[in-house]
């Protein structure tokens, strides 16, 4: 009857930090998701920014071969 209880009382413990190591798993990965997303939206700034950046130096480029071409 012993050995039938601390068999149970094993399986309880291993149950346990099964579901413990789940929930630390399972908030890495929210932490890592959530650093992603805030990635991703620093990249998307960063890129609209380079975006803008470009098209003024496309613009400031056709306007100095405009000027060249009408003399």
């Amino acid at each position: 009857m012993f050995l039938f209880i601390e068999t149970i009382q094993r399986k309880i413990f291993c149950f346990r930090t099964i579901i413990s190591d789940w929930y630390e798993s399972d908030e890495i990965l929210r932490l890592r998701q959530a650093s992603l997303k805030k990635e991703e939206v620093d990249l998307q700034i960063e890129y609209e920014k380079l975006e803008r950046e470009r098209n003024l130096h496309i613009r400031e480029l056709k306007r100095i071969y405009n000027e060249d071409h009408s003399r």
